[in-house]
């Protein structure tokens, strides 16, 4: 068997990713079956060496049309019918678990709102925001009520986190297209930075597995049913590990993928694509003062192109430096989001602000802004991303960039 993974891996240009006996394993989920499409066969991996493995699932994955029309037969969905997906795609989760061989008892429901997850870090870190789709402002699903809150979510993210006490974590990448992966990957890199407060003991291992980057992953699988990573994330900021599958973790991946029967073909396209030979994830350490890459959709609208993002703290002042590839068009809605933690004693204090960019005097290719930077604690991390904005809908964002101060 590690012969085989060894030429897999070698095969695909790839390091092999090398799981030990008896690590603990966490698997962060924005939705039920990012868990099986990303880790599927990395679960059934871990659990014959040994290891103890869980998964916590961010959202209850209630918030998409088709799948509730699907799960109620109601084609006009309102709340009621989204709540119904969300108790669906639990039981769909739970199924599809027991067959990659997790039991109940490895699994968290969180229960946060599908599809707004940028809303909780970037506008809703203390005031609870209210579901898109079931209308709620905490979680529906259980006796805990968690509020709608950025603060909460990191809270029960970090609670997670010390419960398991896991060696490896595998979590959303920040290059992730899909808005509610790369919130995830934000809120992952916040509660790093909170576990890594002076004195405090190093954050676990953390591999990020790429879900929504289209044409990711059709694109980039060959004839022998290999996938590489797409050719845009492979530079020196990246270093890819591929994990290899046998053809019965293949076959049970895909049972587990048929658990979730609310997800089947429902966009046009069979979750069964995401099913190849290996398995990718990839090491990203937290970016500096200058992010150089971008998620795009699609990749032919060039003033939604994101070319860099550049922050500094000096003194009193923040100075940002954006640029696109081209020059910004009016139709486009450019912002900013920061989110610092500031360390005081042994208390981490969080702060946020957002920027559009749109009204400020731009170049032919961007903004240079200097902005008074005040209220903040003396030392401490600042997070950011930029993001591009089509009306309501996301087209593009960047990387998630790290200033300490």
């Amino acid at each position: 068997m590690l012969v085989l993974a060894l030429a897999l891996g070698l095969a695909a240009g790839l390091d092999t990713l090398q799981l030990r006996p008896h690590e603990r394993i966490l698997i962060v989920a924005p939705h039920p079956d990012d868990e099986v499409v990303a880790c599927g066969g990395l679960i059934q991996n871990a659990l014959a060496l040994g290891d103890s493995a869980w998964v916590v699932y961010v959202t209850a994955g209630d918030g998409s049309w088709p799948p509730a029309w699907r799960v109620t037969g109601n084609m006009l969905a309102g709340p009621a019918d989204y709540l119904e997906l969300g108790r669906a795609r639990r039981r769909e989760a739970i199924a599809g678990a027991k067959t990659l061989g997790l039991d109940s008892a490895q699994l968290t429901f969180l229960g946060y709102p599908d599809a707004d997850l940028a809303r909780l870090w970037q506008q809703c870190w203390r005031s609870p925001c209210r579901s898109s789709h079931t209308d709620a402002t905490a979680d529906p699903y259980s006796k805990a009520g968690r509020e709608y809150t950025g603060a909460s979510l990191l809270g029960d993210l970090m609670s997670v986190l010390k419960a398991c006490r896991p060696d490896i974590v595998f979590a959303p990448h920040a290059l992730d297209a899909h808005a509610d992966h790369w919130s995830t990957a934000m809120l992952m890199a916040i509660a790093r930075e909170v576990w890594q407060q002076p004195e405090a003991e190093q954050f676990p291992l953390v591999y990020c597995y790429l879900v929504h980057r289209p044409p990711y992953p059709e694109a980039q699988t060959d004839a022998s049913g290999l996938l590489s990573p797409p050719p845009d994330l492979s530079g020196a900021a990246h270093h890819w590990f591929a994990l290899s599958l046998n053809q019965e973790q293949v076959r049970t991946k895909r049972q587990a993928l048929n658990c979730h029967d609310s997800q089947q073909g429902t966009f046009g396209s069979d979750l069964h694509g995401y099913v190849g030979q290996n398995e990718l994830f990839d090491r990203v350490e937290p970016g500096g003062g200058e992010v150089a890459e971008d998620a795009p959709p699609t990749g032919f609208v060039p003033a939604a192109r994101l070319r860099r993002v550049q922050a500094a703290v000096r003194g009193d002042s923040l100075d940002l430096d954006v640029s696109l590839r081209a020059e910004p068009a009016s139709s486009f809605r450019y912002t900013f989001f920061a989110h610092s933690v500031g360390f005081e004693a042994d208390t981490a204090r969080h702060s946020d602000l957002a920027l559009e960019l749109g009204p400020i005097r731009a170049d032919d290719s961007g903004w240079t802004v200097r902005l008074p930077w005040a209220g903040h604690s003396e030392h401490g991390v600042m997070l950011y991303s930029v993001e591009v904005r089509w009306g309501k809908t996301l087209i593009n964002h960047s990387g998630i960039g790290r200033v300490i101060y």
